[in-house]
């Protein structure tokens, strides 16, 4: 029941309701514009589907120039930081894995040299695969939740195993705690 002069000013956003993920998933149709064709969606924009690792997975709608953007933030980002995009380098995350079927924990991408590890609940017998793979690999830097690489290093501690060494966490996904930043530093 809102029209466009209901709103004047930031303090005016308070009269819209909140979207939660189900609100979405639920009424995607109605939340996507109506004044221009199918075709045009196409040419304009990627329709996305997030893992679903936390429940059901979520379509989004994303601007094609988008993926440019962003590709040019992260280089951007990493010469910040010092990492060298072309280094060997690891990815904690569950897309690919959900998405492909992907049974393995593991896959190279050359193009990136990134090795990709499943971050999918795995039996706690692979978290030494992982760290072997990780001493193997040798990576410039790791990309992933700090949840899971806070999983791997205190496995690693336990274990300990004092050998595996990385000069860069890449945190995503979720917030990463001191207490989490104290053990993977430790580890």
């Amino acid at each position: 029941g809102l029209a466009p002069d209901d709103f004047c000013s930031m303090r005016d956003l308070e009269k819209l309701p909140l979207l939660t993920k189900e609100d979405v998933i639920n009424n995607f149709d109605k939340l996507l514009a109506h004044n221009i064709t199918l075709k045009e969606w196409k040419n304009r924009c990627d329709f996305r589907y997030t893992s679903g690792s936390t429940g059901k997975p979520m379509i989004c709608c994303v601007d094609k120039k988008y993926g440019y953007m962003l590709f040019a933030i992260h280089r951007w980002f990493n010469n910040m930081v010092d990492i060298n995009s072309l280094a060997p380098n690891i990815r904690l995350w569950s897309r690919p894995f959900i998405e492909k079927g992907i049974p393995d924990i593991k896959f190279y991408e050359p193009y990136f040299r990134r090795l990709s590890l499943s971050t999918v609940p795995q039996d706690i017998d692979k978290l030494d695969e992982y760290l072997k793979l990780i001493k193997t690999f040798k990576p410039k830097h790791i990309t992933g939740s700090p949840s899971f690489l806070y999983t791997l290093a205190c496995y690693a501690q336990n274990k300990g195993c004092k050998d595996i060494h990385f000069p860069v966490f890449l945190s995503g996904y979720e917030n990463i705690y001191p207490y989490q930043i104290l053990l993977m530093k430790s580890a």
